[in-house]
């Protein structure tokens, strides 16, 4: 017999329209930030930033799907995001064996 697995995680979803002239973007600010990670701990769920930059909030431009555990400030550069750009032409989907949001 199959038995269902449930598996629980959190998504923050963030837009904003720019760059700066830095090449970063501020998603957040130090506060949120440590309630995110503290929200992360006490329910001991992986915590998901979906990032869109460019376009409308609607249809960004770029979407960018960062673990919370990676993040280490509230800035983040173009060239570092590059590592968790969303192909927009897929479906996002949860990969179990990895606890990863794809």
């Amino acid at each position: 017999t199959l038995r269902e697995k449930t598996y629980t995680f959190a998504v923050e979803c963030k837009w904003r329209a720019k760059y700066n002239a830095q090449d970063k973007v501020r998603w957040s600010y130090k506060e949120q930030l440590a309630r995110y990670r503290q929200f992360a701990k006490d329910k001991n769920i992986p915590v998901f930033i979906i990032l869109g930059i460019g376009g409308t909030p609607a249809e960004p431009a770029e979407v960018y799907v960062v673990p919370l555990a990676s993040i280490e400030r509230v800035e983040l550069s173009r060239n570092w995001l590059e590592n968790y750009r969303h192909d927009l032409s897929k479906n996002m989907f949860f990969d179990i064996p990895t606890q990863t949001l794809r």
